[in-house]
């Protein structure tokens, strides 16, 4: 959504969100709660591999995700959603809070470090906040497009030099 008089629009489409847990209570818990926010669409796994192969294939905007995954991590599935949707929101939770996994996290480009127990609330918060953070970026990505077009528009429409138009439109691109 585009930020209009300090509120969020509606996103042209819903926000796909990805939950993973391999505890069936908790993945339940976490996809009902993101289901209850308005547009998001949620789908939920309880292994890696049917979460890293949803990833791969389809769009997604957000991934909550325990961070010990059976045999598996949940820093893998950082980067492979990072490789897959490079401006992903990526969540962890997790039982057992280390310093060095959160800051591990936090440095392979995670936005937040959930600890459990946590209340469904929280979880939300977290969700609503990187989602906004992500359309945020995303605008301001679209903007400085939009300025570079607009750069070439009026170096096209002056009487610039060719080499100096050119220049402009190498730039934007």
């Amino acid at each position: 959504g585009t930020a209009r008089g300090g509120r969020l629009l509606p996103p042209a489409r819903e926000e796909a969100v990805v939950v993973v847990d391999d505890e069936p209570n908790i993945l339940s818990l976490v996809t009902d709660a993101l289901s209850d926010l308005e547009f998001v669409s949620v789908k939920s796994f309880s292994t890696l591999e049917q979460a890293a192969r949803h990833i791969r294939m389809e769009t997604v905007d957000l991934v909550v995700s325990d961070l010990s995954i059976g045999a598996h991590s949940g820093v893998e599935l950082l980067q492979i959603a990072k490789a897959a949707h490079p401006d992903s929101v990526f969540v962890v939770m997790t039982a057992f809070p280390t310093v060095g996994t959160a800051i591990k996290v936090m440095q392979m480009g995670g936005f937040d470090y959930l600890v459990k127990p946590f209340k469904l609330e929280q979880i939300r918060n977290v969700v609503r906040r990187g989602l906004e953070m992500q359309a945020l970026g995303r605008e301001n990505v679209r903007l400085k497009r939009e300025l570079g077009l607009l750069k070439v528009s009026r170096s096209a429409m002056s009487d610039m030099r060719l080499e100096d138009t050119l220049d402009i439109v190498l730039e934007s691109t």
